[in-house]
């Protein structure tokens, strides 16, 4: 879109300047959203939709959980999640930092949820480290207290005797 200078403007009218550009800081924001958005929904069509082709996902902390690597893997992985380990998995972010890296940005957030196998409530705080390629999300990195989920997926004491 042309935007012609002042002195081409007739009398009343106001120039306009060109939309803003959004920082990928906003936009990967935004992709994040939707992905919490659609596990929150169990859509794996939307999840599937804003991550990239390539994307890896880490779990640093997750005992025996290796990088899920490429997105029909990570659907497969989140199908289970979303089918058989919780009722119902609710993400909320609570804070983002800004990358150093122009395509990163670090997000605090809280799940909520309860254990499909137990019955047990789930709630835990994470660190996500997300990066984005060609506007879709290419790194999900994730950090979390592996303790609380341990307790969530037990049994407790009395229900076993």
């Amino acid at each position: 879109m042309l935007y012609p200078s002042p002195l081409c403007l007739r009398a009343g009218e106001v120039e306009r300047s060109p939309p803003p550009k959004r920082s990928i800081d906003a936009v990967l924001e935004d992709l994040v959203k939707q992905l919490f958005d659609a596990i929150r929904e169990r859509d794996l069509d939307t999840f599937a939709a804003v991550v990239h082709e390539n994307v890896e996902l880490e779990v640093p902390y997750g005992e025996g959980v290796e990088p899920v690597i490429g997105r029909d893997a990570v659907l497969g992985m989140f199908g289970y999640v979303l089918g058989g380990m919780f009722d119902r998995l609710d993400l909320s972010i609570t804070t983002v930092y800004p990358g150093r890296d122009d395509d990163a940005i670090v997000i605090e957030y809280q799940g909520q949820a309860n254990v499909v196998s137990t019955g047990r409530p789930y709630a835990n705080r994470y660190i996500g480290v997300f990066r984005q390629r060609d506007d879709l999300i290419s790194l999900w990195r994730e950090y979390y207290n592996p303790l609380i989920t341990a307790r969530a997926m037990t049994q407790s004491d009395s229900s076993t005797k």
